[in-house]
């Protein structure tokens, strides 16, 4: 009796967290998560093709450190869009 009546008060205190918003299915986490993770690919993988060019004629190492570090920044930035 004592875990049915802690089983039931438990769903209804979970049931009045989701009602608030305070709490959601995970399967909307789950899909929210392999979303951020396509975005988030497709955004480092758009570094090399952005930087190529200018990359193949540049010859000074730290302005090509420059370039690509400016270009994590941006992607991250990018990325940052992407919390909750």
């Amino acid at each position: 009796q004592r875990r049915k009546e802690t089983a039931l008060a438990d769903k209804a205190e979970l049931d009045v967290l989701q009602r608030r918003g305070e709490l959601i299915p995970l399967a909307t986490v789950n899909a929210w998560m392999a979303s951020c993770i396509v975005k988030s690919r497709d955004i480092l993988l758009r570094i090399g093709p952005e930087l190529r060019d200018r990359l193949a004629v540049e010859t000074d190492p730290i302005r090509v450190e420059a370039m690509v570090v400016e270009e994590v920044h941006r992607a991250l930035s990018m990325l940052k869009e992407l919390e909750v």
